[in-house]
């Protein structure tokens, strides 16, 4: 299993916070928030607004697909190197 871990810094504070873990398993996807995201100025994420759900997908959230480098860019093979 292959995992990461989200940090997201407090608007106020300015401190960091691990607020989730997204693994994947095979071929399966899993998010979880971590304690981090009980912060009171955390937003939970759009399509993932409960703190307390495991959530799964065979395909790669939303969220982080779109940070993704599309292989059809002309600087993917560039900096995938």
């Amino acid at each position: 299993m292959n995992s990461v871990f989200l940090a997201w810094q407090d608007p106020k504070e300015r401190n960091w916070h691990t607020v989730g873990k997204l693994s994947q398993d095979q071929e399966l996807f899993i998010f979880d928030y971590t304690l981090g995201a009980r912060n009171e100025s955390f937003i939970p994420f759009s399509g993932m607004e409960q703190l307390d759900v495991t959530y799964k997908s065979d395909k790669l959230f939303p969220l982080f697909a779109n940070r993704l480098l599309n292989p059809r860019r002309p600087e993917y093979k560039m900096l995938m190197s």
